[in-house]
Order: C-alpha cells, then sequence, then structure tokens
C-alpha cells in the first residue's frame, strides 16, 4: 500500500496484508513505545465483513508484522508483534475488530533465572542480549555482585536489576526495549552529557524537501506539561534516607543520595528539599550487595525523578527516530519572526514515540522529556 506517495506499507496478520483485503476499511494503527513501560505495544483497529474470521482465524499469539519503506525520509523498518487481545463488535452488517498487541519477544515474560551471573548489571543485559541476538546499546556499570532473579520473569527482573545499577555518583539508570526488538540498558546522565551535538532538531512548520538533510523535523502543535518540586516529592526523587540492617556490621546502615547534576542553566533542582522526605527500609544486607546496592536504589530515583517536564509533539509524517534519543526543540508561540520560547529551547530526551497509521497518512507523537524547569542554577548537588 502507497500512502501519500511517500510510504509503502504493509500490515500483515497471520501473514495476510491487510491493506490487500478488499472487505477490509477504516483501518488504524498505533504503535506506541515508552522508556517507561519497557515493552513497545500495537493497537490495530478496522472494520471488516463477518465472514473475515472464518477466512483469517485470529488467536492470541497470531503475528502481525507491520513494514513501513520511505525513499524520501531514508526508512526501512519492519516491526513484530504478537496479538494478546482481539474484540469483534458487530456493526450493522460490518464487524468492527480491535487487535492488542505486544512485541515480539516472549522471552521477557519467562523465567530468568538462566541469566543469574557473577558481575555488573551491566553484563547482566549483555547477557541478555547475547542469548536472544538482540542489537544492543548497553553502557557499563560498575556495581559487580552475584545477581540473583529468583522467581522473577525476565521484565521483572531487568527493572530490579536496572533499579540497582550504580554507573557513577550521578548515575541514573533505566532499561527498555524498543519497537525494532533491541536492548537499551542507559544512563541518563550520560546520554545527555556525552551527546556533544544533537542530531535533530524539532521546529513549528510545515515539512520541506530539504529539512530531510537538515535533521529538522517541522510540528504542527505541541503542548508542556512542567513538573518541579511536587513531582518529585511525591517519588522521593530529591533526597531521603534509606536504611538496612548489616549482618556483617550487626548495626543499621544508613545511606543517602547526594548529587543530581543539572543538565541546563534554567534548571534549579531545589536543595531545601533535599532533607528529610522519606524514610525506608530495605532487606538485610548479608554481604553479596555491590557497595553502592542501597545507595543506587535511592539515586536512581532521584536523578530519573528530576526529569518530569514534558513536551507533546504531534508531527505530520513519521521519521526515523528512536527512545532515548538525544535532541533540541527550537520551541515558538507562533510561525511569526522572533516568536522563540528561549525557555523551552534546550536538550530533550525522547521518552515516547506513537507511529500512527491510517490509510492516508503515517504521521507521530513525540514526547519530549528534560529536567523540570524552575530558576537558574549550574550546580551540581
Amino acid at each position: 500500500m502507497i500512502i501519500n506517495k511517500l510510504y509503502e506499507v504493509h500490515i500483515l496478520i497471520g501473514g495476510m496484508d491487510i491493506y490487500d483485503y478488499g472487505n477490509a476499511s477504516n483501518l488504524n494503527c498505533t504503535i506506541t513505545e515508552d522508556v517507561f513501560t519497557g515493552v513497545p505495544i500495537c493497537a490495530l483497529t478496522f472494520t471488516s465483513s463477518p465472514q473475515f474470521l472464518s477466512r483469517f482465524p485470529i488467536v492470541d499469539g497470531t503475528l502481525v508484522e507491520i513494514q513501513i519503506k520511505s525513499k524520501v525520509f531514508k526508512i526501512d523498518e519492519k516491526y513484530n508483534f504478537r496479538v494478546a487481545k482481539l474484540t469483534a463488535t458487530p456493526n450493522a452488517n460490518l464487524i468492527f475488530f480491535e487487535l492488542s498487541c505486544y512485541l515480539d519477544f516472549y522471552e521477557l515474560y519467562r523465567g530468568a533465572l538462566k541469566y543469574a551471573l557473577c558481575g555488573n548489571s551491566s553484563d547482566v543485559f549483555q547477557s541478555v542480549a547475547d542469548r536472544n541476538n538482540l542489537q544492543s546499546m548497553i553502557h557499563a556499570t560498575d556495581d559487580r555482585q552475584v545477581w540473583v532473579a529468583s522467581e522473577q520473569n525476565l521484565a521483572n527482573w531487568l527493572s530490579t536489576v536496572a533499579g540497582r545499577g550504580w554507573a557513577s555518583d550521578v548515575s541514573g539508570m533505566y532499561w527498555f526495549v524498543n519497537r525494532k526488538k533491541q536492548l537499551f540498558y542507559v544512563d541518563i546522565d550520560r546520554l545527555i552529557y556525552g551527546t556533544k551535538a544533537p542530531r535533530v532538531t524539532f521546529q513549528c512548520g510545515r515539512t520541506q524537501l530539504d529539512d530531510v538533510e537538515n535533521n529538522i523535523i517541522k510540528y504542527q502543535s505541541f503542548n508542556i506539561t512542567t513538573n518541579t518540586g511536587e513531582e518529585n516529592l511525591f517519588n522521593n526523587g530529591y533526597g531521603g534516607d534509606n536504611s538496612h540492617f548489616s549482618l556483617l556490621k550487626y548495626s543499621v546502615e544508613d545511606v543517602q543520595a547526594t548529587k543530581v547534576r543539572a543538565a541546563s542553566e534554567i534548571i534549579n533542582i531545589n536543595k531545601e528539599l533535599s532533607q528529610g522526605l522519606g524514610e525506608t527500609y530495605s532487606m538485610i544486607d548479608t554481604g553479596n550487595f555491590h557497595p553502592h546496592y542501597y545507595l543506587a536504589w535511592e539515586q536512581n530515583r532521584r536523578v530519573l525523578s528530576t526529569y518530569s517536564s514534558y513536551v507533546n509533539l504531534v508531527c505530520e509524517y513519521f521519521r526515523p527516530l528512536n527512545l532515548s534519543q538525544i535532541v533540541t526543540l527550537k520551541a515558538t508561540a507562533s510561525n511569526k519572526e522572533n516568536s522563540d520560547i528561549n525557555s523551552l529551547t534546550l536538550k530533550y530526551i525522547i521518552s515516547s514515540l506513537s507511529i500512527v497509521i491510517n490509510s492516508s497518512n503515517i504521521g507521530m507523537n513525540i514526547q519530549l522529556c528534560s529536567q523540570g524547569y524552575n530558576g537558574k542554577s549550574t550546580e551540581s548537588y
């Protein structure tokens, strides 16, 4: 199917291209991936005849394959999902079909015991990538210990490991699998500061051909959600005490996260909220854990929760962007000259991306994330 003269799209359900089936209409497909949900999902709806299911049976686990190609935008991608839920609703003489699908990576929901090892948390993620032939982006960590999965499935265990991961005294570790089934385990501080020249700039307006070569993506509209102190207060992000009982020392040990690096001069992470926000007690330390095991839990929450300001963009075309990509937003109040919103023009990380497909166009909704906006500071604390 050629869409908008720019894209060649195929959506195959159990090997059958829905675009080639003459009785299917009103097709809409949305692929959503988010760094905080870990695994992409796909929602697919269309209208067809009552005979559709008898000709093309759909059951739990049916493969849904989505192919998108574009010479203009240099796209050649394929995503595989599995049906998790099917709803068929009669509507006059037709049936309205709704499919909910999850990424075709069942290993995430199986037991994780075989991935237990002695090494860094980054070695755990590398082991998962190697065993499943996944492309990966994994930041090295400094948290060697015996990582034991117990009875958790792989997805839950990777979240547990990332929550205790430690790379430096300003690191914030998180993980996800993207729509192309690539595994990421990254430090947000290293992403923000390790990217010297963001490759993509978002600007208000209509897309021109030279935008492609200049790595400019035009958006039609945006809205902003800014959270600072309150968001971090609920997440115990600015501070708080974490205590545990050490069998080796036979005493209660206290740890407290101390540093967050401000990613922009307009950011002010309020020091006044850095003390006494909460007190938690963790499991007993039996000596297996790495030296920063307890501190890592506080610090990862502390660092990640400061990234609580979001800009949501609606874009006319789909471009080959990726989760956790570092970009620049050129925010404007209107299409007129000298209407830039300087306080919003800074580095962002792509925290959520939705590809929206219908019979006439492929667009995308993008969520950019930055640290809370509240004043001016260049400190690390």
